[in-house]
């Protein structure tokens, strides 16, 4: 753990616009060992690299503007990078609220159900047999319509 309780090397996730420090110069010294057109094809496909990188993070970024309730009108603007994290991050604290509020309506809507049915069932009183139903020789309607 570092000195401000955190573990080691979570710093660089938490910050990620702190640079790292450069080694002592190794990649200089691998750009000095190349020719010129070795370089150019090195920096070439680095520079791809970081391209392709930053167009699969903008597509991603695109997906999460869909998803946000947010006019997506061919007038109107196209929110920053900043902005949709921001509301992203909004707007799922209020779906969270939403839904445990949700969540707390149903278990008070169950509760009032287990209750109802256990003074349904306290109710319910047995019925009381006649002398003659329990030798198997009664027909009243009430001791036929209870059994």
């Amino acid at each position: 753990m570092s000195s401000t309780g955190s573990p080691p090397g979570a710093e660089e996730e938490f910050e990620p616009y702190v640079r790292r420090k450069r080694a002592e110069g190794g990649s200089r010294k691998k750009m000095q060992g190349l020719n010129e057109q070795e370089q150019n094809m090195l920096r070439n496909s680095i520079n791809s690299r970081e391209r392709r990188r930053m167009h699969e993070l903008n597509d991603e970024f695109e997906s999460l503007r869909e998803c946000l309730p947010y006019p997506n009108e061919a007038n109107s603007r196209r929110m920053s990078k900043a902005n949709t994290l921001l509301l992203a991050s909004n707007w799922i604290k209020h779906l969270s609220n939403a839904n445990h509020k949700l969540q707390m309506e149903l278990n008070a809507a169950n509760a009032k159900i287990e209750m109802l049915k256990t003074q349904y069932q306290k109710s319910e009183k047995p019925t009381q047999k006649c002398s003659k139903c329990k030798q198997n020789v009664c027909f009243s309607v009430d001791c036929i319509t209870s059994s």
